[in-house]
């Protein structure tokens, strides 16, 4: 007997978030993070367990993170997501279940170029 199939019962739950696709480029020996599309992303958004931020090393437990559910397989890590709050995370782990993907998010304090171009692409957009 094996796993049922969950992603169906996924599909109508949740929270959409928003996904800036980062394309990554090195120029003058600078990192570039470039801003290739936008998608919106259905799942569900959790509080990180404990003892998952426990894995963390020590000073990075201090800031915050939501594990995010999703049947999507588009998030990769280090994709800048916002939620419905506004709040931009970047994608900082992605571990693939049965019939879904299970993501965890870190909170930018300061999204950095690429998030201040999604801010800017999304106002445009609006």
């Amino acid at each position: 007997m094996g796993l049922p199939n969950i992603s169906d019962a996924l599909d109508g739950l949740g929270d959409p978030l928003m996904v800036a696709v980062i394309a990554k480029s090195v120029q003058d020996f600078q990192a570039q993070e470039t801003v290739t599309r936008f998608q919106e992303v259905y799942g569900v958004q959790v509080p990180t367990e404990p003892r998952d931020l426990l894995l963390l090393p020590e000073g990075e437990r201090q800031w915050r993170y939501i594990t995010f559910y999703s049947a999507d397989t588009t998030l990769k890590n280090d994709y800048y997501v916002e939620d419905c709050e506004n709040t931009q995370f970047r994608v900082v782990s992605v571990e693939p279940w049965v019939s879904f993907n299970k993501y965890l998010l870190q909170e930018c304090p300061r999204a950095g170029s690429a998030g201040e171009a999604a801010e800017n692409l999304a106002a445009e957009g609006s």
